[in-house]
């Protein structure tokens, strides 16, 4: 071996293991440096919004329910910097703070910490190397690290094959109901967060039947609570340009579901002033189904951990190709 395939550098006189390990060395994740980026606004548990909501659901009468993601979610916030390119990168973070602590393997893989930005970014490389996203890679560069280029939901996607955590994507391409609305969707994620969410197909296959169909098992969590904990991380939330996460819904009766989500670039102070008043937190994060209709099409993307998946589709597997359905 003359130079490193990598960088190019020059190994002529090393042996074969000291070569071995230079060229193997750029296809780790270096999790001892620090991001580039202003680290995430203060993140604050949703153990927090728990507390506020409960002020604000006391006087709510059935059929009215929420239902939240788990509580020790640390949803964290772009700063002043870098709000206008890292929403994907927060929103994976919080994503990863949902699984480190349900996770050993992960834990220990992360040495118990989120990663940072940079981490993300060398995660992203490191998954392309390894061949996954031939397509997304050519369009970027093949290059993220210590830029300013924003990532999509395919690119967390590929962060999270590195990083060994499974995933799927669920592609809502064109609108399922009338006047542009998305029924599909929260439909979705009212039986993700019930626990009654069907197997899904992952070879790009359409999943509309499967949600359409009535609910064949009964939900997992106490449908008698108005507000009720699930122990799922959040939903990542994609639309054209931006992304959030999905940290529950709101069901209010049969013509009315609530989406509840987090933003991460609102800034970080303006969820913890509504942490006083219960009701200016609900406005803040509830996305009503009627402005779904405001885009076309939304992707979600779904993390779990090996040891609580939430369907039985959850499988592992190393694939180079996107574990993905589509609907309709």
């Amino acid at each position: 071996m003359h130079s490193c395939p990598i960088c190019q550098t020059d190994l002529v006189g090393r042996s074969l293991e000291s070569a071995t390990r230079h060229v193997e060395s750029h296809w780790t994740i270096d999790l001892t440096q620090d991001s580039t980026p202003a680290p995430a606004q203060p993140a604050r548990t949703l153990s927090h919004i728990y507390d506020a909501l409960s002020v604000q659901v006391a006087g709510m009468l059935p059929p009215q329910r929420i239902w939240l993601c788990a509580p020790h979610v640390e949803c964290t916030s772009s700063t002043r910097r870098d709000r206008h390119w890292t929403c994907g990168y927060r929103n994976t973070q919080t994503l990863l703070s949902a699984l480190i602590p349900q996770d050993p393997q992960l834990a220990a893989r992360l040495q118990r910490c989120v990663p940072t930005i940079r981490q993300l970014q060398q995660a992203l490389e490191l998954a392309w190397r390894q061949g996954h996203d031939p397509v997304g890679a050519s369009q970027l560069g093949h290059r993220v690290v210590n830029t300013q280029k924003w990532i999509g939901p395919t690119e967390v996607y590929c962060i999270l094959q590195a990083l060994q955590v499974n995933a799927q994507l669920i592609d809502f391409h064109r609108p399922t109901g009338s006047q542009g609305s998305h029924p599909a969707l929260v439909r979705f994620v009212e039986r993700y967060y019930t626990g009654q969410l069907p197997i899904l197909p992952h070879h790009g296959e359409s999943a509309l039947a499967l949600l359409n169909s009535p609910c064949l098992t009964t939900p997992l969590h106490d449908t008698t609570l108005p507000i009720q904990w699930t122990n799922l991380p959040p939903l990542y939330w994609q639309h054209a340009g931006h992304s959030r996460v999905i940290i529950g819904v709101e069901y209010v009766n049969t013509a009315a579901t609530h989406l509840l989500v987090y933003d991460p670039e609102v800034p970080i102070e303006r969820y913890h002033q509504s942490l006083t008043a219960a009701d200016a937190l609900l406005a803040l994060v509830r996305v009503p189904i009627a402005q779904l209709a405001a885009h076309q099409q939304y992707q979600l993307l779904m993390v779990w951990s090996d040891a609580d998946p939430p369907s039985p589709s959850a499988v592992s597997g190393d694939l180079r190709g996107f574990r993905l359905c589509r609907v309709p």
